[in-house]
Order: structure tokens, then sequence, then C-alpha cells
């Protein structure tokens, strides 16, 4: 299959369900099987969030597979499953299904990551970001810069305050796609050159301000992230990695 699948998921993140046909199947052992469609509701692993996971249904309910694992690569969607009940193949109209704890705990902790390089920047900071993970206790972004025990001391409590402050103002959560690479540049503060040329630039805008290029899925208000933890700030290696977790409590 050569088109590239639509990622329904993007742009609509809020329905959980949707039909789909099936559009290419292969067999995989232990009763898993891969398959991929035109359009998904699932978020495939990528730009350091985890997949979405849940199920798929035939029409007439008599097939069931779990959805375990979601890749991407050259714009194809792949979808692992295991049967539970009845058989797939290709050419067959399903219900896509996503488990929706999941979706909610990635998306604020996507969202949380994109606040806290937010908060770096209102705190004067142009650091580049090096690389970022938002999988549940693993959670971190990794600036481009050193600091030295005290610098980081100095800098988590001013951290921990802005974070605070930006969670009070419980701001709408926006995202939007910009075609102009110009334009692009302009509405995140440097140019994404590593998007390719050709795909429209994702921006998403957690804060006032400038936003930030992302292709994940995120709150609707910064008030749903709940609490942000720093959990550590360690520097090595010519980078400083900023740690954090999210709790279900009150915006501090």
């Amino acid at each position: 299959m050569s088109d590239k699948t639509t990622l329904f998921c993007l742009r609509h993140p809020a329905p959980l369900e949707r039909r789909v046909i099936i559009k290419s199947c292969r067999e995989l052992a232990d009763d898993r099987f891969a398959f991929a469609a035109g359009e998904t509701i699932f978020y495939p692993a990528s730009g350091g969030q985890p997949c979405d996971t849940g199920e798929i249904r035939s029409d007439d309910g008599m097939a069931v597979a779990s959805v375990e694992r979601v890749s991407i690569t050259d714009g194809i969607v792949e979808h692992v499953a295991r049967r539970n009940c009845g058989s797939f193949a290709a050419g067959d109209g399903v219900i896509m299904s996503v488990r929706k704890a999941d979706r909610v705990l990635h998306s604020r902790l996507h969202s949380a990551g994109e606040l806290i390089c937010s908060a770096v920047r209102n705190l004067g900071h142009s650091w580049l970001v090096g690389s970022a993970s938002h999988y549940p206790g693993q959670a971190r972004i990794v600036f481009d810069v050193v600091l030295s025990e005290m610098q980081r001391r100095h800098f988590h409590g001013e951290l921990d305050d802005e974070i605070g402050r930006l969670l009070l103002r419980n701001d709408q959560v926006r995202v939007r796609e910009v075609e102009d690479r110009a334009e692009a540049a302009r509405l995140v503060g440097f140019s994404p050159d590593y998007i390719p040329h050709g795909e429209p630039v994702r921006i998403v805008f957690v804060t006032e301000g400038l936003g930030r290029p992302c292709c994940g899925t995120h709150v609707a208000e910064t008030r749903d992230i709940g609490g942000i933890v720093i959990r550590k700030i360690r520097s090595k290696k010519n980078q400083t990695t900023v740690g954090y977790d999210i709790t279900n409590g009150p915006c501090r």
C-alpha cells in the first residue's frame, strides 16, 4: 500500500471510536496480525509519545482483536493486534476503539512537556530541545545546555514557580498546521528544518506567546494536565535533562 495513512486522531482528537476499512493485512506469530487502513484514530508511537492501544471489532461483532502496538514508517501506520475471536482480512470494515485512559494519560504527559518548554523560554532561556520522552515514569525534556550544580538548584526553583503560574492561567491548548516555513519559524521562534519540506508544520500552543512544533496529542486546557512535579534536573555530556511527573491533584 503506497498511500499515506491519514492521522484522524490529530485533527479530531475527541472521538475514540471510528469505522475504517482494512487496506492490508499480514499474519504474524502468536495469533497476531498487522494491518493498515486509509486512516486511523490510533496514535502511532512518535515524537516521544507512546502509541495508543485498544481494540478493533468487525461490523457484526463476531471478530475482535486487541491492538497492542501502533507504529508509523514513511507515512504508513501499521497496527499490530492479537486476535480474541474471529478473523480479519483486507477489505473488511472494522470499528476502531482507543483505550481512553491511556490516551488521556499520554496527552497530559505530552502537554506537560510542552508547558515545561514554554516555562523555560519565559525564564529567558533560548535553549534548544535535543530530545524528549513523554512515557509514564520516564518523562523528560533534554536541553542542549550544561548547568553547574548551583545553576541547576536556582533553575529548579524558578522553573517550579513559572510552571505554577502557567498552570493557574489555565490557557486553551491550540494546534495549527502551517504550510509556509517562514511563518512557522516566526510562530515557534526558530526554523524547524528537521521537518521534511513539503509537509505542513504542526504547531501546538499551550500558553501565550510562541508555540512548539509537535506531532502529539494534547489536553484541551492546561488545567487538564493536573500538577507537574520536576523530578530531577541533571547535566551530563553537554546536555541538561529535566525529568518530570504529573499528578492528579490541583494545579499549584
